[in-house]
């Protein structure tokens, strides 16, 4: 799932898609306008530790998006702990920084490991904390890209099939 939901967000992607996918996904989440320019939103993928993190140039917006779906590995989830408090540590450190932070959390079991993402907003660094289900949230997600795909595109069949399995 995270390998797709990067894939899809990525405007530089082989989707030839530009990016109407990171524009349904930040409409999703209430970050952007229909018709608004997103030339500013720049994009951090790591395959390996399991997040994205989407920033705005001029709006000093930040969205981390952590994936604990796939996470079997000790190491990693202690490594992706890790790079979640490196992140939380240097947004909190300038305090001169306007900076907003919205944390995602990809999880199947919405009671696991949330403490961090609800410790953040109670000490008031991040201004929102979501954690999104694949069976939900992320199909609500691809079932509005659907909406913009042409009958016949394999990127529609691709990802019908993926809501639909």
């Amino acid at each position: 799932m995270f390998q797709m939901i990067s894939f899809y967000l990525d405007k530089n992607q082989s989707h030839g898609q530009d990016d109407r996918f990171l524009r349904a996904f930040l409409m999703k989440i209430q970050l952007c306008r229909p018709e608004e320019d997103l030339s500013c939103w720049q994009i951090t993928i790591d395959v390996r530790k399991s997040f994205i993190v989407l920033f705005h140039k001029i709006k000093e917006i930040k969205i981390i998006i952590i994936d604990k779906t796939d996470l079997l590995n000790e190491n990693l989830m202690r490594t992706q702990k890790e790079f979640i408090h490196q992140i939380i540590k240097g947004h909190t450190s300038n305090l001169i920084s306007r900076e907003k932070l919205i944390f995602i959390d990809l999880t199947d079991n919405v009671e696991s490991d949330s403490i961090i993402g609800y410790q953040l907003l109670e000490n008031r660094m991040l201004i929102e904390f979501m954690q999104w289900r694949e069976t939900i949230e992320v199909k609500e997600w691809i079932e509005s890209c659907l909406n913009f795909l042409e009958d016949g595109n394999w990127f529609k069949i691709e990802l019908k099939n993926y809501i639909y399995k």
